[in-house]
């Protein structure tokens, strides 16, 4: 058994101890996911080379413990990719997975935007021309996404990589091996890259809306993305005018669509109650169909008793 406190110092007849940092514990099944989509296709479809392969397997298992641990026990796994990324780079390496990572971890840690920028945009493309799984090739280019998006908001490449991203979402999402919480963390860091924009959300929802319904229906988090997709198509389809602005189908569509939402986002609450994203996408909900001040207060006092730090 692990002992909780290690003897650090005996100084002056006093015994100092500290309490011992934790061992890293893992979900095991997100750790044999991203272990098979990182090291094991390294090993089979990657840019191996006996100079760099001891150093690319070291690289890509601390990036594979990384997003499979579950506790607070992961400085070690950023550590290790600090050691080994820049020998990888010495030494030649030039696998997309492990050119990715060095933009990843490196570059936006010390980089300036226009090299964090230049560096996303060829390691997102080499990852799309690759044969690794569709999810490594997702977060690619969702990061090259927001990095141009922050850097050149206008560049056509913003629409390029968001198409890129969420096609490789979408295959990703097929995947029935796929652990939840995989599935969950990708699908909110593509929703919350769109800071508000109603059309983004809504048209890479309706992408990924078949691999949702016919794998992940009857989830807590399919049920929630399908709810704040709905409440995105609403409030498009009626526009941003005062009420006479309003077409009939406007109307008709953003009454039909704040319904759905309604009724996934009720359904998300009770598969799981300590769901933030519901509370703030239900009180859009209400904005828009008026149920009364009560129903909006039900909400916000479910969302502050989770999060009384929030001000969304």
């Amino acid at each position: 058994m692990e002992r909780l406190f290690r003897i650090v110092a005996i100084a002056l007849g006093t015994l100092v101890l500290v309490r011992a940092a934790p061992a890293p514990a893992f979900d095991p099944e997100r750790l044999a996911y991203n272990l098979r989509t990182t090291v094991q296709s390294y090993e089979t479809i990657g840019r191996t080379n006996t100079l760099w392969d001891a150093e690319a397997r070291r690289c890509l298992t601390a990036f594979a413990r990384l997003r499979s641990v579950t506790n607070s026990a992961n400085q070690a796994f950023f550590d290790e990719l600090g050691a080994v990324l820049p020998l990888l780079r010495a030494k030649g390496c030039d696998d997309p997975m492990v050119r990715y990572l060095e933009a990843r971890f490196i570059l936006v840690e010390s980089g300036s935007q226009d090299k964090v920028t230049a560096a996303f945009q060829p390691a997102a493309r080499e990852l799309q021309d690759s044969q690794y799984p569709s999810l490594r090739k997702f977060y690619a280019s969702m990061w090259a996404y927001r990095t141009t998006q922050t850097s050149d908001a206008k560049s056509p490449m913003v629409t390029s990589l968001l198409s890129d991203a969420t096609s490789e979402l979408g295959k990703a999402l097929a995947d029935r091996s796929m652990p939840i919480q995989e599935a969950d963390e990708a699908t909110d860091m593509l929703v919350s890259s769109f800071h508000g924009s109603n059309t983004n959300l809504w048209n890479c929802y309706r992408i990924l809306e078949a691999p949702l319904t016919n794998v992940w229906k009857g989830t807590a988090f399919a049920e929630c993305l399908k709810g704040r997709a709905y409440v995105s198509g609403a409030w498009l389809a009626r526009g941003n005018g005062y009420a006479e602005t309003v077409s009939k189908e406007g109307g008709r569509l953003f009454a039909e669509r704040l319904r759905i939402a309604e009724e996934a986002l009720e359904s998300a609450w009770k598969l799981n109650p300590t769901d933030l994203r519901v509370c703030l996408a239900m009180a859009h909900v209400e904005l828009g169909q008026g149920k009364g001040l009560a129903r909006l207060n039900t909400w916000f006092e479910r969302g502050m008793n989770l999060d009384p730090a929030n001000y969304e």
